[in-house]
């Protein structure tokens, strides 16, 4: 029984009341300044610039489709729900109708 508690011990974290001791400035300004020396590794591209540029268009550019169904100012044209025939200029459906 001594040997399990003693196991569970080991287990349990220290108390949190070890973060209200400060450190000294010297060591926190010390350790400041190893932060600011170090260098930041940049990472190489992994395409091309001609690529990227590729890339960028494709997803910006709008296939034909969604511009036929969009008006001047970019709004999808409402259609019927019954039909899906454009709704300007359109007369009832004759599936509402009793």
């Amino acid at each position: 029984m001594s040997t399990s508690r003693d196991e569970l011990k080991k287990d349990v974290p220290a108390p949190l009341d070890s973060i209200l001791e400060k450190e000294s400035r010297e060591e926190a300004v010390k350790k400041h300044q190893a932060r600011k020396q170090k260098e930041t590794v940049i990472v190489p591209p992994t395409c091309t610039e001609v690529e990227l540029q590729e890339e960028i268009n494709r997803r910006h550019r709008r296939p034909a489709l969604a511009t036929a169904e969009c008006s001047a100012n970019g709004r999808r044209i409402p259609r019927c729900r019954n039909c899906g025939k454009p709704m300007s200029g359109h007369q009832p459906c004759r599936n509402n109708q009793p």
